[in-house]
């Protein structure tokens, strides 16, 4: 390779031009390798929306090799898909795809996925995350809750409590209740929001009162996209 810098915009036309000739780039091309050295780390905006969107649909594995992390994303919604992507675009080289599946009533269902490349830099958000391979709550997360990580984890993972309530609600079955406990303290320790864990199905979800509605948008409103905005009966 020569002295240019590698930009992602060149790695994705290389990978285009690949598959032209039926050949795929594999991750652990001397292409890949070069690019991820030209990635600086996650911004602050950008490690305040994962972690929301860890506590919400998002997951993390650690590679294979143990060199790295990475996330996976999957959405019904193809808009908020595509503006999740923009975000983290410099680490996914493939965007959104169409996945289909069929649910155990007969029926297609349409998500859209991608995920990021394996990279250190992600790494953090693997302590925070993983314990022996599973999803976890570490405790050095709690302190973490900016309102952006509030804005991407209602966005993936909450609802309004009820059809004409304005309480909130997270869909928080698969924490603890332990854990769901401490991230109602944390929660009412930041923003004072009476937050309180409720029970559906056996499993733990977080409530918070029709009263902090407007503050709940208030703190949060500027970092919800247009195509989510529907989640808080917003116009």
């Amino acid at each position: 390779m020569n002295n240019k810098k590698l930009t992602r915009e060149m790695l994705v036309s290389i990978k285009e031009e690949l598959a032209k000739q039926g050949k795929t780039l594999s991750p652990n091309s001397n292409y890949f390798k070069e690019y991820k050295k030209t990635l600086t780390g996650f911004s602050e905006s950008q490690k305040e929306s994962a972690i929301g969107h860890l506590l919400g649909d998002a997951r993390i594995e650690q590679a294979k090799s143990g060199n790295g992390h990475l996330m996976k994303f999957e959405w019904a919604n193809k808009e908020y898909a595509q503006d999740v992507f923009e975000q983290f675009k410099a680490y996914v080289i493939t965007p959104p795809r169409e996945q289909k599946r069929i649910n155990s009533s007969g029926n297609e269902n349409i998500t859209w996925c991608f995920q990021t490349i394996v990279h250190p830099d992600l790494d953090y958000l693997g302590d925070l995350f993983l314990q022996d391979g599973k999803k976890v709550l570490n405790e050095k997360l709690y302190e973490h809750i900016s309102p952006r990580t509030l804005a991407c984890w209602f966005m993936d993972d909450g609802g309004m409590n009820g059809s004409h309530s304005h309480g909130l609600q997270f869909h928080t079955q698969g924490f603890s209740h332990f854990e769901v406990t401490k991230l109602c303290e944390a929660l009412n320790s930041r923003y004072k929001f009476n937050a309180w864990m409720g029970v559906n199905k056996s499993k733990p979800v977080i409530n918070i009162p029709a009263s902090q509605y407007q503050r709940f948008l208030e703190i949060t409103g500027e970092y919800i996209y247009d195509s989510m905005k529907h989640k808080f009966r917003m116009r």
